[in-house]
C-alpha cells in the first residue's frame, strides 16, 4: 500500500510483514514499516503482534485529501488500562507529527481511578476518526487482521459498554 505520509507529494511505501505479527520471536520486530517515497528508506516502524504486550491497531487516516497514520492501543493488564490513541503524519528522518491524539488511564479495581464519564468522552472523539480510517492491521484479543477482512467493509468502532459495566460494578 501506498500513502503520502509525509504531505511531500510523493507517496511512502507501507508494509506489513504478516508473518511477524503471528509468530513473533522477540515481540519488538517491526511489523508495519513505512519506506520514503524519496529515499525508499525505512523511516517509522511498529511492532504489531499477537504476543498480549504487542496488540496493536494501525490505521491510514484521511482528512481533507491528505493522509495520515493512527494508532489506537486499548492496553489493559489486571483492570489497570492504558488507553491511547493518535494521529500524525512523518517527516522524512521518521518524527511523528501528532495531528490529534488523546490518553486515557483506568483502574477497574480502583473506583476513584474510574470515570465513566472521561472514557464516554474518550470514546466518542476516537470513534469520530476511526469513521474516516482504514484499517492496516490489527492484533487485538491475539486475533491478527489484515485491512478489512471479514468485516463487509464497515468502519471501526470502539464500544467502551464492557469497560462502562464494569466501572459501575466496582
Amino acid at each position: 500500500m501506498k500513502a503520502d505520509l509525509t504531505g511531500d507529494g510523493i507517496p511512502e511505501r507501507i508494509q506489513i510483514d504478516e508473518r511477524v505479527a503471528a509468530e513473533p520471536v522477540t515481540g519488538d520486530e517491526p511489523t508495519i514499516q513505512v519506506f520514503s517515497g524519496k529515499t525508499g528508506e525505512m523511516i517509522w516502524s511498529l511492532p504489531v503482534n499477537t504476543v498480549h504486550g504487542g496488540w496493536n491497531n494501525v490505521y491510514i487516516y484521511r482528512d481533507g485529501g491528505k493522509s495520515f497514520l493512527m494508532t489506537w492501543k486499548p492496553a489493559m493488564y489486571q483492570g489497570a488500562a492504558d488507553y491511547e490513541w493518535k494521529i500524525f503524519s512523518l517527516t522524512e528522518d521518521g518524527k511523528e507529527k501528532i495531528l490529534a491524539s488523546d490518553f486515557f488511564e483506568f483502574d477497574l479495581n480502583n473506583p476513584k481511578k474510574s470515570d465513566p464519564e472521561r472514557l464516554q468522552t474518550f470514546s466518542k472523539r476516537l470513534n469520530e476518526y476511526l469513521k474516516k480510517a482504514q484499517l492496516l492491521i490489527t492484533t487485538q484479543e491475539g486475533m491478527l487482521r489484515i485491512g478489512n477482512q471479514g468485516t463487509n467493509g464497515e468502519s471501526e468502532y470502539y464500544d467502551p459498554s464492557k469497560e462502562l459495566e464494569e466501572m459501575e460494578r466496582v
